[in-house]
């Protein structure tokens, strides 16, 4: 580093402590970066669901647009946050929550409902994560997760409101089912 880049950041504490901590505001750059771009998976998801596989109702489309949001999602909030939160808090209870939370408040776009069914769901993801010790075995059911809901809106009857709710208990009932044969 230069002389006049040390000397101005030397004219006053604040400057001088807010140099000290630039690898950090980095860090939460970087993730403040990447947290926005996965809020806008679930909408992101929609639309591709709308434009691409409810108009030319192709499974095969829906099944890896699944594959893709549900690896990076697990990978970002079963693998980077709550390994982070581990480290960072030491407490497993607490990581589990913050990161189901976490999880949860980035699906808004459905409003309360889908916080709280998304709530549900993550913290099944979590569970499958710490027992099977793995991040493929939540990927993959948050991949036949999607795929089983949005499969509900590509249906024969696609105004029926109860397709969607039927999948939806399928797909807990199934992914308790792997956590139990799983401990």
């Amino acid at each position: 580093m230069n002389m006049a880049v040390m000397g101005f950041f030397a004219r006053s504490e604040l400057a001088a402590t807010l140099y000290a901590f630039r690898r950090e505001f980095l860090v939460v750059g970087i993730f403040s970066m990447v947290a926005n771009v996965l809020m806008l998976a679930p909408t992101l998801y929609m639309l591709q669901v709308s434009d691409r596989v409810l108009a030319s109702r192709s499974e095969l489309t829906l099944l890896v647009i699944s594959l893709l949001i549900g690896f990076s999602e697990e990978l970002f909030f079963r693998g980077v946050i709550l390994t982070a939160m581990r480290d960072r808090y030491g407490r497993e209870w607490l990581a589990s929550l913050l990161t189901t939370v976490i999880f949860g408040l980035s699906h808004f776009s459905g409003g309360i409902p889908n916080i709280l069914s998304t709530l549900v769901t993550g913290f099944l993801f979590y569970w499958m994560r710490r027992v099977s010790g793995r991040i493929i075995v939540p990927a993959v059911f948050h991949s036949l997760y999607d795929f089983a809901l949005y499969t509900s809106y590509t249906g024969p009857d696609t105004a029926s409101t109860d397709s969607p709710i039927l999948a939806l208990f399928f797909a807990r009932a199934a992914m308790t089912l792997v956590v139990l044969a799983l401990h």
